[in-house]
């Protein structure tokens, strides 16, 4: 992991290999299903062709996100008993592979006109949670930037007098390619603050309330969190957002990574090879391997072989996208 403290430096060193990046290499757009091994989930084209609509189709951050989680390889994420809420779930595919995992409750949000689209594949991957109304999952409308647009999330709205921390609060929020515009960016980062500063304040007050509270540690962490606050601590004493995006204008990313720092998130980057990587991670690299270069193929990626190659895009491109880690001190 890189910690990120200076926008200006972090677009210097994402931008210098532009040249190299495939957009979309993991994903076609022109097809009404896409797969993902197990997973299925219906693309709606019309939707698409709509000003403003991005949600109905699978985009390359979402799909990188999922081979990362199934690689187990993110020492700060763990998914065991996790509660989760995702910010712009979209057409549903990594709602769907979370769903998979031994999670302890899922949250998916997106705006009220993609909200049948992410039911109807979340049901198609899913037939007997959604069918049961299980406890695990929610899906409800969040429109970014309403201030109060939480209360419809019911992680983050415990009863008054509750001392149960089993189902209130999160321990990850997840927002995947939400960054491609410059006038979405405020209202993204007001809600991912918003989100973890909610989270943290009621993980906080049931804490002290509840004798168990030692109980939701993460069971993959054996010791207290790293006293270097410059990375993520890894017992879930504070909410995490993750959130990973295609680079495409320096100058949007440049004022997400800016804001993210200014309202006062920690940041880090991931380093690792299913992601984009930088010119200061490819020179420091011992063995010379290109970090880059396995995201370039889903087939080499992760044992993710049941699934269709990425259409006309040379082996020789690198992935664009990259992956942070938030958290607030």
């Amino acid at each position: 992991m890189v910690a990120v403290t200076d926008p200006d430096e972090e677009i210097f060193c994402l931008y210098t290999h532009m040249n190299s990046w495939s957009h979309n290499a993991h994903v076609d757009q022109r097809s009404s299903v896409f797969d993902l091994g197990s997973i299925s989930v219906r693309q709606d084209l019309s939707l698409l062709s709509t000003k403003g609509v991005t949600g109905s189709v699978v985009w390359d951050a979402s799909v990188v996100l999922v081979e990362l989680l199934q690689s187990k390889q993110v020492p700060a994420i763990s998914l065991s008993g996790a509660r989760i809420l995702e910010l712009g779930s979209g057409a549903g595919l990594l709602g769907s592979f979370l769903l998979h995992q031994p999670i302890g409750h899922l949250t998916l949000t997106d705006q009220s006109h993609l909200l049948r689209l992410l039911q109807k594949n979340v049901a198609m991957n899913h037939p007997s949670i959604v069918s049961a109304e299980s406890s695990r999952l929610e899906i409800v409308e969040w429109a970014w930037g309403e201030p109060d647009g939480f209360r419809s999330i019911s992680a983050l709205n415990p009863p008054r007098h509750t001392e149960s921390e089993s189902i209130f609060g999160l321990d990850y929020i997840i927002a995947t390619d939400c960054v491609y515009n410059e006038f979405v960016v405020p209202k993204l980062v007001f809600t991912l603050h918003q989100a973890c500063m909610l989270s943290d304040r009621i993980r906080d007050t049931l804490g002290r309330r509840s004798p168990d509270s030692k109980a939701n540690l993460n069971p993959a962490s054996t010791s207290a969190p790293a006293p270097d606050s410059s990375f993520p601590p890894t017992d879930r004493s504070r909410t995490i957002a993750i959130v990973a995006q295609e680079l495409r204008s320096d100058l949007v990313h440049q004022l997400f990574v800016k804001s993210i720092l200014e309202i006062g998130f920690r940041m880090v980057r991931l380093v690792h090879p299913l992601l984009v990587h930088d010119f200061i991670d490819n020179d420091d690299d011992d063995d010379g391997a290109d970090p880059g270069e396995i995201a370039s193929n889903r087939n080499q990626a992760g044992g993710a072989s049941s699934s269709p190659g990425p259409p006309d895009h040379p082996a020789s491109l690198t992935s664009a996208i990259c992956m942070y880690l938030l958290w607030l001190p």
